[in-house]
Parts: C-alpha cells; structure tokens; sequence
C-alpha cells in the first residue's frame, strides 16, 4: 500500500486530475494517493474539484450510487496558452 507524499494541494489536485484522465472510483483515487480515510479525502479534494468543475461525476444524478466514479473535466483543465 502506498502512503501518501506531502503535496501542496494544488499538487494534490492535478495528481487526482492526472489520474482521473479515466473514470476512477473513489476507493482507486484513495489507493492511488495513499490515503485511507475516504470521508475526509472527499471533503478535502474531491469536492472542491466537483464543485470548480475540474472532475465530473458519471452518474452525476446519484451522486451515492456506489459504482459512482470521477472523471476529469479535460474542457475546464486546459490552461491558456498563447501561441502569438
């Protein structure tokens, strides 16, 4: 098992987005950052990401639904780049 390294949230956030680039449960995003409390986890980074709409959900009208899975927001991710 994995243990989680110290990252700065920002850090953190573009890990899970990193990962997520294929729809992941929460138990694979926990196990993928090392974490184990999924309750916290959720709060501290999930649903920030939910919320500024940089991770979607895939059953986003059962947000509980177990199979429920993330998915980055690739539309929301990209950073401005000019090409000039």
């Amino acid at each position: 098992m994995k243990t989680h390294k110290k990252r700065t949230r920002n850090a953190q956030e573009d890990f899970i987005l990193g990962f997520c680039r294929e729809a992941r449960s929460l138990k694979e995003i926990l196990e993928y950052c090392g974490y184990k409390n999924a309750r916290s986890f959720r709060e501290k980074y999930i649903n920030p990401l939910l919320k500024n709409k940089k991770l979607k959900m895939t059953i986003p009208e059962q947000p509980k639904n177990r199979n429920q899975k993330y998915i980055a927001n690739i539309e929301n991710n990209k950073k401005s780049i000019d090409f000039k």
